[in-house]
């Protein structure tokens, strides 16, 4: 079923907001959980992101000049793997908040590198009827 989405993004550490993909997706309800595809295009590049949210995980795949996949889990740390024609990166995730209700998913996480918090980030998809 295809439905309106917005993806809005906001680094915790600097107050920067922006508003990372405005349009259509792909939006397939399963038995424990959401499945979402989207390609967020832009001047620079395209990406294609999949996603799967369940009330406990939320597994993000972004396939572009960059490609990466994380998982997420409330109070977890996971890994993660960006890969790029320059090479591969791990990092670590802390994942401190996953909340998906009705059409709304919250996902608030740190990105750790060699034990150091390099980032922090506020992502919101608003999922609505086209």
């Amino acid at each position: 079923m295809k439905k309106k989405i917005i993806v809005k993004r906001k680094n915790i550490l600097t107050n920067a907001s922006d508003v990372l993909y405005k349009g259509s997706c792909i939006y397939e309800k399963k038995a424990d959980g959401i499945k979402i595809n989207y390609l967020e295009e832009n001047k620079e590049t395209a990406v294609q992101v999949d996603m799967y949210a369940s009330k406990q995980t939320l597994r993000l795949q972004r396939d572009g000049e960059t490609k990466s996949t994380l998982n997420y889990e409330k109070g977890t740390w996971t890994k993660g793997t960006l890969s790029s024609v320059y090479g591969e990166l791990e990092v670590d995730l802390f994942t401190s908040a996953y909340i998906v209700k009705d059409d709304v998913i919250t996902l608030a996480y740190d990105i750790y590198s060699e034990k150091q918090k390099i980032n922090s980030y506020r992502i919101i998809w608003n999922i609505q009827e086209e």
